[in-house]
């Protein structure tokens, strides 16, 4: 049986279902981004589900063009962009 484990906050709820043991081992290594776009503020936070990483982040598009381009490499590597 699947477990399904949901977060709710002020803006939006995350509903993640658990692919563990379902005989795949991308599905069971799998994570996620939740990437959003915010005005002047930045959030960069990480859970571990049932041994998921998720992640949430925020893009500030009151920054340039070039700090923009930073932030979203920052948010799709592994290790930060200088």
């Amino acid at each position: 049986m699947k477990r399904c484990v949901a977060f709710t906050s002020t803006r939006s709820t995350l509903i993640f279902v658990s692919q563990v043991g379902c005989g795949d081992p991308r599905a069971d290594n799998a994570g996620g981004l939740l990437l959003h776009p915010s005005i002047g503020e930045m959030v960069d936070e990480t859970v571990v589900i049932q041994g998921h990483r998720i992640r949430f982040a925020t893009v500030d598009l009151t920054a340039s063009a070039t700090e923009i381009r930073f932030q979203l490499l920052n948010c799709v590597s592994q290790r930060p962009v200088s």
